[in-house]
């Protein structure tokens, strides 16, 4: 049986150079000379990452959170044959001794239950303990962590990988970002949109099977990942150690797109008597029955007035009821224009997290402002 994806990755001018393990090891975990590049294994293959260090779309964290590992698992999953293609751009050479059958993903370290869940190297099990349908294709899973007193560990910004086996059978690897924080100890919650099959459309790989997931039954995570992070009183990071300010915060949102900004605004309200960041969280939906955590964004709406607003789009004119007070149709420049209008264009970060016509309709918003690429990010 042809390989196909093994052909996409692969560069047969590099099929011939062998890589022994105690090479690889040296560009592996724990690179101790600042000249070695972080290398990774998949299907047998020794990649490269560093030249794609600065602009992978999941940070230089998602690389480096591998390096030394066999990163099949999650790199097939996710990416498409045009990123496999990219891959093979970046081949030193082929494994000494690799075997299809090595789960080198299986890491051999201490897993001791620790003060935090999230370990970036590791797989770790969740076990589901309760599930809260929000919509008609969207819920709330919440998963139980090690220990009752433990942290999750995810810093404001940043998302997680998600494992779990397809209803055929085959280990699927998603991106998400829990709602959840760490004051909700021994917990870790995801609002998951369902792609059900409908039609010719099979269903979402992950979501499919997401959906029939029983209480007491497990899913792997892994993070955290992802170039942003927010540090507190307005200050954040789009690359390592780099920091920048803003003083308010449009956050534009497409669906269950939400989540990484709803975090964003849950951590600067958690802190609003110190952290003086004014935010505008906007919600893109086709329907009005679609907007996702709308009772906590309406909360802190009236909670933290002078801190943050909730402003909605709704796109299907047809379901819109009279007395509708909010937006109609797509997110717009002038509607933006609107939003921002009492805010310092120059202090204002642009976070996004939706559909590509979306987030293109913002960032082209934001650069016709002035609005630079440090203070501008789609999830």
């Amino acid at each position: 049986v042809v390989d196909t994806d093994l052909q996409l990755i692969s560069n047969p001018e590099k099929m011939k150079v062998i890589i022994t393990k105690e090479e690889f090891d040296k560009h592996g975990k724990n690179i101790s000379d600042s000249n070695l590049n972080p290398w990774f294994l998949v299907k047998g293959l020794v990649f490269d990452g560093s030249s794609f260090l600065d602009d992978h779309p999941g940070g230089a964290e998602a690389i480096l959170g591998v390096t030394g590992e066999d990163a099949t698992d999650q790199f097939m999953s996710i990416h498409s044959d045009d990123a496999k293609r990219m891959l093979a751009t970046m081949q030193v050479g082929v494994l000494e001794g690799f075997s299809q059958d090595t789960n080198d993903n299986e890491e051999n370290g201490d897993l001791t239950p620790g003060a935090t869940f999230l370990r970036p190297k590791f797989w770790k099990k969740v076990e589901l303990i309760s599930r809260e349908d929000v919509s008609e294709d969207s819920a709330i899973f919440t998963f139980k962590l090690e220990t009752p007193e433990q942290k999750f560990g995810l810093p404001a910004g940043k998302h997680v990988f998600v494992k779990m086996n397809s209803l055929q059978g085959k280990s699927v690897v998603r991106t998400y970002t829990p709602i959840s924080d760490d004051s909700l100890l021994g917990k870790m919650q995801l609002l998951i949109k369902i792609y059900r099959p409908k039609g010719d459309f099979q269903g979402g790989k992950l979501t499919s099977a997401l959906d029939l997931l029983k209480v007491g039954e497990s899913i792997e995570v892994k993070g955290p990942f992802g170039p942003f992070s927010y540090n507190g009183n307005g200050n954040y990071e789009l690359k390592p150690k780099v920091e920048n300010h803003a003083d308010n915060i449009l956050m534009v949102s497409g669906g269950s797109g939400i989540t990484p900004n709803f975090v964003v605004a849950k951590r600067i309200l958690s802190d609003c008597e110190k952290d003086h960041t004014k935010m505008c969280l906007v919600s893109c939906n086709n329907n009005e029955c679609d907007i996702l955590l709308r009772p906590q964004l309406e909360e802190y709406a009236r909670k933290y007035p002078n801190s943050f607003s909730a402003v909605y789009f709704l796109s299907n004119k047809k379901t819109i009821r009279p007395d509708w007070d909010g937006y109609v149709g797509y997110v717009n420049g002038d509607a933006l224009d609107k939003i921002t209008q009492d805010w310092k264009i120059d202090s204002t970060l642009v976070l996004c997290c939706g559909p590509p016509p979306m987030n293109n309709a913002v960032k082209a918003w934001a650069e016709q402002k002035g609005i630079l690429d440090d203070h501008l990010f789609s999830f």
